[in-house]
């Protein structure tokens, strides 16, 4: 007789015994201290998409563009040294801006050398600063060479050029409504959204993918220098996925229930290297705090900031994997003034 091939069979296990629970849950209290006193928030509409061409418009649109760069980037004095040059400063902030909507300088240069896209740019500085001004302003818009050869001045004054546009994005939502000092419509624990201040840090693409500044061509051999964003590197975002590229931290506000109404309020870049290779820059915890305490100094209508675990763990300068479960707690207690 053969044996059996059928697999053994598994004793069935007694069933346990729940046991009853030593408390009863009674009805949820409706106080302040719990959501069944608020309805739930209703799902906002969705947000449509906004074409390149409506998104310049609302760039050249903004008064506050050329108030910063009248401010930052000067003209030229006449009778000065120096050749005039061939566009006022603005523009070349419109530039930079319009490479967000275009997503590189070539597609950006291409898209105002068209006579279309250029009046768009017009019409904004028509309605902004006027027809004289308008009217000056050349057949066509800049191209890339243009932009290379005034980049170096921008660089230059980049930390002027993030101040003053952090004042004037503060001033314009205040203007607008947000972060308003009169009673809340929410209360201290749930305030309104347009008196919540989110911030966040993101890993943007930088203007150049290479990583490495001479490589050596596989056919002829020669070694070719290669344009390298040295605050670029890897990191790491959320689920362990690996990236390139700079990490910058920005704190924004919006309404309730209304779809593109977010404004950015700060930003600046992070340290995602060591200290001793990237001194100039703060964590992304330290970054974020000194962020949200410059918005708190010029709107005292925030009631709230809210940011993501960057307050523990590797985030946070000092910290170990030990004491990242505290260190939220420790954080947040550091702006009682506010």
């Amino acid at each position: 007789m053969s044996p059996s091939t059928s697999a053994p069979r598994k004793l069935k296990k007694a069933a346990k015994v729940k046991k009853k629970p030593d408390w009863i849950l009674g009805p949820t209290p409706r106080d302040i201290f719990s959501p069944a006193g608020f309805d739930p928030e209703p799902k906002g509409p969705e947000a449509r998409n906004i074409p390149e061409i409506e998104r310049l418009e609302l760039v050249v649109a903004n008064p506050a563009l050329y108030e910063v760069a009248t401010a930052v980037l000067p003209r030229k004095e006449p009778g000065t040294r120096g050749r005039t040059p061939h566009y006022p400063p603005y523009v070349f902030l419109i530039y930079v801006c319009a490479i967000s909507v275009f997503n590189t300088a070539r597609s950006t240069e291409a898209n105002l050398q068209h006579k279309t896209i250029w009046e768009i740019v017009r019409e904004g500085v028509r309605r902004c600063l006027g027809d004289e001004e308008a009217d000056a302003l050349p057949e066509t818009g800049p191209q890339r060479h243009h932009w290379l050869q005034y980049r170096h001045k921008m660089l230059d004054a980049l930390p002027q050029l993030r101040e003053a546009s952090r004042d004037a994005w503060v001033k314009q939502a205040i203007a607008l409504g947000y972060l308003s000092e009169e009673r809340p419509r929410g209360c201290w624990l749930r305030p309104d959204r347009s008196q919540v201040i989110n911030g966040d840090a993101t890993v943007v693409r930088p203007p150049s993918d290479q990583t490495e500044e001479f490589t050596r061509d596989e056919k002829t051999g020669e070694m070719r220098r290669r344009r390298v964003d040295p605050d670029a590197g890897i990191q790491i975002e959320g689920g362990d996925r690996a990236v390139y590229g700079k990490k910058i931290v920005s704190f924004s506000v919006r309404l309730p229930e209304r779809a593109h109404s977010r404004i950015i309020l700060n930003a600046d870049g992070a340290r995602h290297r060591s200290p001793e290779e990237d001194p100039d820059r703060g964590e992304e915890a330290s970054t974020a705090l000194r962020l949200a305490h410059e918005v708190l100094d010029r709107a005292p209508g925030v009631i709230a900031a809210v940011f993501d675990t960057a307050w523990r763990g590797t985030h946070r300068p000092g910290s170990s994997p030990a004491e990242s479960s505290s260190t939220h707690h420790s954080t947040t207690e550091s702006a009682p003034d506010h």
